[in-house]
């Protein structure tokens, strides 16, 4: 085998490796909008989690836990990324939808779980006793289960999203 066909092979290797072809590849365009879209998001999560510690520490406590307030408001920001990068169309990359459905997968899945583990490791006797409200705040349990069905509602939006994405791929080259 010559260095050459040997430096071909390699570059064969490489360039058809499976994992390579899953990338998403995003235009400039693209790039640009979701690294804005993802600025913005962020900048949501942070007003947000701000202003919830500076309400439970001064004012009323609204929720038995830090945590689970940070939790809800990740989930809100990331619905709201997902949103906009919906309607702005750079949610998916040119090259396909593989990377983003494996996130919603993992996030369904994380929902269903997590949901159930929730639900079974109550702390009360009774199965629903203060599980909604708790020494006049929201109970820890109620409010990560919102986060919980909120990731289960990103991930059914974002399935919904790809097969439309992909069906209109489809109808364009036709």
């Amino acid at each position: 085998m010559s260095l050459k066909s040997f430096d071909e092979f390699c570059a064969k290797i490489v360039n058809n490796d499976p994992l390579e072809q899953q990338k998403e590849i995003f235009d400039e365009r693209q790039q640009v909008i979701r690294t804005q879209i993802t600025v913005e998001a962020f900048k949501v999560f942070t007003v947000c989690v701000c202003l919830n510690i500076l309400i439970m520490e001064a004012g009323p406590q609204w929720c038995e836990s830090y945590v689970a307030t940070t939790a809800l408001f990740l989930g809100i920001a990331y619905i709201y990324w997902l949103i906009r990068n919906a309607v702005k169309g750079s949610l998916f990359g040119v090259k396909g939808t593989l990377p983003l459905e494996t996130q919603a997968a993992a996030l369904l899945a994380e929902g269903i779980l997590f949901s159930f583990t929730t639900l079974i490791n109550n702390k009360t006797t009774e199965p629903l006793e203060n599980f909604f409200v708790h020494d006049k705040m929201l109970s820890e349990e109620f409010v990560l289960m919102i986060f919980f069905v909120m990731c289960i509602a990103a991930a059914v939006t974002i399935f919904s999203l790809a097969f439309n994405y992909r069906k209109k791929e489809k109808s364009d080259k036709k």
